[in-house]
């Protein structure tokens, strides 16, 4: 399932050493534990989990500020991290869609927030919206919402002979 793909994709450059150290073990005739997971790569991969967990709290801190100011920002910032099971899931069970998902709906709204500065922004949307709908189908809606935004302003400005700049 698409699910499975977009977290190995998302995280792999986590994954990379701690495979490497299990590698390494294996070879070495060290023993692996039971469930083949060592310390080790449990660690890499928590560690990986909450690197993803806080730049999805600062780009949404990010999107937030660029339309409420910093003082607001910070308060939804806390309240996504706080009211959001991601938090935990960062820490106890990384292997979880949760983070990763929190990642992507963060690149969904500082994508709109950048929107008008982006000079292939349908090709960001396109992907943002490829990794989002990995992470966890329901993503899309969020997605849905910034391009049903964007093409109604897309086709207000079709009839006034203004595609180009879309």
């Amino acid at each position: 399932p698409p699910v499975n793909l977009g977290l190995s994709l998302i995280s792999a450059p986590f994954l990379a050493p701690g495979a490497a150290h299990h590698v390494i073990r294996s070879w070495s005739g060290n023993p692996l534990p039971w469930d083949g997971y060592d310390p080790l790569f449990i660690l890499w991969y928590a560690a990986g989990s909450c690197a993803l967990g806080l730049a999805a709290l600062l780009l949404t801190f990010q999107a937030i500020r660029s339309w409420a100011g910093d003082g607001p920002a910070a308060a939804g910032t806390l309240l996504v991290f706080w009211a959001s099971p991601a938090p935990a899931y960062a820490y106890l069970w990384p292997g979880f869609h949760h983070v990763p998902s929190m990642l992507a709906c963060a690149l969904i709204l500082v994508l709109d927030e950048a929107w008008d500065r982006l000079a292939r922004r349908w090709e960001m949307l396109g992907l943002v919206l490829g990794v989002a709908f990995t992470r966890w189908p329901p993503n899309l809606l969020l997605g849905l919402i910034i391009l049903a935004r964007k093409g109604s302003s897309m086709f207000s400005k079709a009839g006034k002979g203004s595609l180009a700049t879309l």
